[in-house]
């Protein structure tokens, strides 16, 4: 069974043993396509279906503590809110010396240039020249595209704060930026479902994606690496992957129903709001 938890019941800093003693696996992650997402009452995304496979295997339940940004779900870990985050995190030098200790990548990606649909693709990086490519700056194609430019690229960089790589990806397609960057399977799943988009560039080389946990968590990352070294490209894997990233009407169904930020969860939404608010609850669930 899974509790899904929006604010803090308990803070402490468990280790493997301490885990094992609750039975339960505080997931911190983020609502996006990639990572957890709620469709029609259903808990689903790659992460949190791999994570929660993870934890089934160790008889544990799950836990997920949702927060928007890198830094929020870094702080949450750090505060002892959680003991994993899975959120489809990029290893980065920046992040590897800020403190986040990654397991073993679960994912390989490379980062993507998208623009409008009918561009024509760039040869070269030098392409960018007087374009301007809209970004989170908490994200890792920040980290990217600052490293092109200290190298000489003569680009802008319009940070967008909090923004979502979909709602940049939107904010392209609609005209409201010029370029903005994604990883190779987000790129690949809006694509499944939308024709306004175009892949413009592939960054090399490819990037790896991993969980992250306290320096301290030596023995919960051991765990984490076992199991992805038994299931990395195994059958409930690949499954689990092809399910969100490449099965064009499971992905275009998906995105229909997702329940995300500025979408309704369902007609009753503000009576379901108001009612929560007698009894501390919270109306999303």
């Amino acid at each position: 069974s899974e509790r899904v938890i929006t604010s803090v019941d308990s803070e402490e800093e468990r280790g493997w043993a301490d885990i094992r003693e609750k039975g339960v696996l505080r997931v911190i992650t983020s609502n996006n396509p990639a990572s957890y997402f709620m469709w029609r009452g259903e808990l689903m995304g790659f992460d949190y279906d791999l994570i929660k496979d993870f934890a089934k295997q160790h008889r544990l339940r799950v836990r997920v503590i949702v927060h928007d940004t890198p830094s929020s779900m870094f702080a949450a870990l750090e505060a002892g809110e959680g003991d994993v985050i899975a959120a489809s995190m990029t290893v980065t030098p920046e992040r590897q010396s800020a403190g986040w200790s990654f397991s073993e990548r679960y994912l390989e990606v490379n980062e993507q240039l998208i623009g409008e649909a009918g561009e024509s693709s760039l040869d070269t990086v030098e392409g960018l020249a007087g374009r301007t490519v809209a970004v989170n700056p908490e994200t890792a194609y920040y980290d990217t595209l600052k490293a092109l430019q200290k190298a000489g690229g003569t680009f802008e960089i319009l940070e967008v704060e909090n923004a979502s790589t979909e709602m940049l990806i939107d904010g392209v397609a609609n005209g409201d930026y010029d370029l903005t960057m994604a990883d190779s399977h987000l790129a690949a799943m809006e694509s499944t479902y939308r024709d306004d988009i175009a892949v413009l560039f592939q960054f090399e080389p490819a990037k790896q994606i991993a969980w992250v946990t306290r320096e301290s968590q030596q023995a919960l990352r051991e765990q984490l690496n076992s199991y992805i070294k038994r299931g990395y490209r195994g059958l409930f894997y690949n499954v689990t992957y092809n399910r969100y990233f490449k099965e064009k009407k499971t992905i275009a169904t998906h995105e229909a129903y997702r329940v995300e930020p500025g979408r309704d969860i369902s007609p009753y939404d503000e009576l379901v709001r108001s009612e929560s608010l007698k009894y501390g609850l919270d109306w999303r669930l």
